[in-house]
């Protein structure tokens, strides 16, 4: 369902919330005023696939490349020599009682608001919740801070500073 993921990449349209078409948040991620300005990434040079979105899909090439990861996507890949400390970290502070109810937030980014709701912020813990493969270079994390949001990147600024940030056509934020 549209609150149990985030998507990134390509956007059209029919993909986005009817009442936030054409109206897609960017967000300038060097100003040091914006929460996702640098000062708040992790960057990383990484064995993956892009693909070209300029003129539509393309094939995907397996390259390596540089990639900064931002607290507002759904998924985190942690250098190998970073794992043990992010993921001691992790481990201690992402078990809360599985019986608490959390609360619906608010989170203000420049003059837009993003709800981020409480059943965002917790998982059930199945054995699908984390995915660790040995023997490569980077670890998967899960972060749910902005479900059912899409991150878009400017097609002739895909190395540059600006992410875009619309719920998608499935979410009710």
């Amino acid at each position: 369902d549209g609150e149990t993921f985030l998507d990134f990449g390509a956007v059209s349209e029919d993909v986005l919330a009817s009442s936030y078409s054409g109206q897609i948040f960017w967000l300038n991620t060097s100003s040091p005023d914006t929460l996702t300005s640098r000062r708040w990434e992790t960057s990383s040079t990484v064995s993956g696939f892009k693909v070209d979105t300029e003129d539509g899909y393309a094939y995907p090439q397996a390259e390596q490349y540089p990639v900064r990861f931002e607290p507002n996507m759904k998924g985190l890949t942690v250098p190998e020599d970073l794992f043990l400390e992010v993921w001691g970290n992790f481990t201690q502070r992402q078990f809360p009682s599985c019986d608490l109810t959390y609360p619906d937030m608010w989170l203000q980014i420049e003059e837009r608001w993003f709800q981020i709701l409480g059943s965002d912020l917790i998982s059930k813990a199945e054995p699908c919740n984390f995915l660790i493969e040995k023997g490569t270079s980077e670890w998967v994390l899960s972060l749910y801070q902005l479900n059912g949001y899409y991150t878009i990147f400017k097609h002739d600024d895909l190395d540059g500073d600006s992410i875009g940030l619309v719920p998608h056509s499935s979410s009710t934020k």
